[in-house]
């Protein structure tokens, strides 16, 4: 990755856990899990590393437990790719999940989708020290919408056909809140 990113990251990481060696991030044990899981028993406060934390009481789960690790894991690299995605100038529509809405110039759509594509790979190996898969769901060029390039069998999409077509037809009554 280029040197912007490791800036704002170690930046973002050493200002979240408080730690000064640029690097020393991201290095999760294999059975953290269990740590965690035997941690939580005897404190009820597991906490990930970047300072989230879960309040464990006698309801909790062990798979409440074993879930956190990935949950947080996720939520910081989401927070990290925003971060470093809108520090790059890439303009961020909405985070839905796990995934991101991201507008561009349509001269530019593609290149700026393969640098989210790099820096949503790069943020999880700052988190968790792997590279995470990045797959890009659905690109939509003006002047469609995201109806017009999903597939027919996608969720949603048979409703989304019904509604454009009740506009378009003049379908839709105004509804009066009188």
């Amino acid at each position: 990755m280029n040197e912007d990113f490791a800036e704002v990251t170690d930046t973002f990481v050493n200002s979240s856990i408080g730690g000064s060696e640029p690097g020393a991030h991201g290095k999760l044990p294999v059975d953290i899990t269990v740590l965690i899981v035997r941690y939580a028993g005897l404190s009820r406060d597991p906490a990930m590393i970047y300072g989230w934390r879960l309040i464990v009481t006698a309801d909790t789960k062990t798979r409440t437990l074993m879930n956190f690790l990935a949950q947080a894991g996720g939520a910081d690299v989401m927070r990290l790719v925003s971060i470093v995605a809108t520090e790059c100038g890439i303009t961020i529509a909405a985070p839905v999940h796990d995934a991101f809405w991201i507008l561009a110039p349509l001269d530019e759509l593609d290149t700026t989708i393969a640098r989210m594509s790099e820096i949503m790979t790069e943020a999880g190996r700052q988190v968790a020290g792997i590279p995470i898969r990045v797959k890009v769901e659905a690109v939509v060029r003006w002047p469609q919408c995201l109806g017009d390039v999903r597939k027919p069998d996608a969720k949603g999409q048979a409703m989304w056909c019904e509604v454009r077509e009740l506009v378009r037809n003049g379908g839709l009554q105004k509804v009066s809140h009188g």
